[in-house]
């Protein structure tokens, strides 16, 4: 009899929840932004308006260094239990739905960064370990990607690292 090997990417590791994300409290909120300093709608308004101090950091990095944080993340501390993690998803912004703003490449390089962080973590402050890493289908709204053939897989692969950590992604649809 042979036993098959799965692979445990191909099986679903994260969690699906439908919140509004003002209302999450703790963890790790991860959402995409663009390189043009603006958060001018969608989960980053949202974010914006319900935490106001997620925005100057996040603007002078576009006013510095514009489309070279393509790929880098930002992280605000709202509270000891909340932080706000703004991804370089886009290089600007735009409202044609005939057009991809959102870069797949970008959006690995920052959940990358975000495996990098909880490495640091669990090697320097374990006891801060673990949470939960919530982000939307990041990229798939105004961005212009595709979940199912875009940005599903590269999630589910985050979330398979994260729970080496102990750490459990949701992915959230936004309830306002």
């Amino acid at each position: 009899m042979q036993v098959e090997q799965s692979n445990p990417i191909e099986k679903k590791n994260y969690l699906e929840r439908t919140i509004d994300v003002r209302d999450i409290k703790e963890g790790w909120v991860l959402h995409g932004v663009n390189c043009k300093g603006v958060m001018g709608s969608g989960i980053a308004k949202a974010l914006r308006d319900k935490y106001p101090e997620i925005y100057p950091g996040y603007k002078g990095l576009c006013n510095s260094h514009g489309v070279d944080n393509l790929g880098m993340t930002n992280n605000v501390e709202i509270n000891p239990l909340l932080v706000v993690v703004n991804c370089f998803t886009q290089a600007s912004f735009g409202y044609d739905k005939s057009v991809t703003y959102a870069d797949t490449s970008a959006l690995r390089s920052c959940l990358n960064s975000v495996l990098d962080q909880l490495l640091f973590l669990d090697d320097f402050y374990p006891e801060s370990l673990p949470f939960n890493i919530y982000l939307p289908r990041i990229g798939c709204g105004l961005g212009g990607l595709d979940w199912e053939t875009e940005v599903k897989y590269i999630v589910n692969e985050f979330a398979f690292n994260c729970k080496l950590f102990g750490v459990q992604v949701v992915v959230i649809d936004n309830k306002s």
